[in-house]
């Protein structure tokens, strides 16, 4: 083939424009999206828990509490307000107890909202014995009538 015959092909490549680049980069995309395997598409689409998830989900389920629990707000003020009001009456004594006394409140505070998250009602708990009390004589009623 004579080279007369390429010189008109190859005389536009000599410069670049911004056209060419974005021409040439979004068929490069159009080729990687086409020829990649759907293996990374399902593993996207799956719902795999994660390490993270896997440890701070007790530690969620832990906070939470009941389910019925007082809110999450509510016990946070309460169990702060109590903790306040425990650091401020140690705070007035002397000693080395007024210095520590301080570093104490988060703790307290913490365990509030958990004992308060957690503390089951004289109520929810005699109904709860009521109903297990209560099993036997269902199950009898239910092998009766069949």
């Amino acid at each position: 083939m004579p080279a007369s015959l390429f010189q008109p092909m190859l005389t536009g490549l000599g410069t670049l424009s911004a056209t060419t680049l974005l021409s040439a980069g979004l068929a490069g995309l159009a080729v990687f999206l086409a020829l990649r395997g759907p293996a990374g598409a399902l593993r996207r689409l799956t719902r795999r828990k994660s390490k993270l998830a896997e440890v701070v989900a007790p530690l969620i389920r832990l906070i939470r509490g009941r389910a019925d629990a007082p809110p999450l707000l509510r016990r946070v003020l309460l169990s702060l307000a109590c903790a306040l009001g425990l650091t401020l009456a140690a705070a007035g004594s002397d000693g080395w107890l007024e210095r520590v006394i301080w570093f104490t409140l988060p703790v307290v505070a913490t365990t509030g909202v958990l004992v308060l998250g957690w503390i089951e009602p004289r109520s929810a708990r005699r109904r709860r014995q009521q109903l297990i009390m209560e099993v036997p004589q269902a199950l009898e009623l239910m092998a009766a009538c069949l």
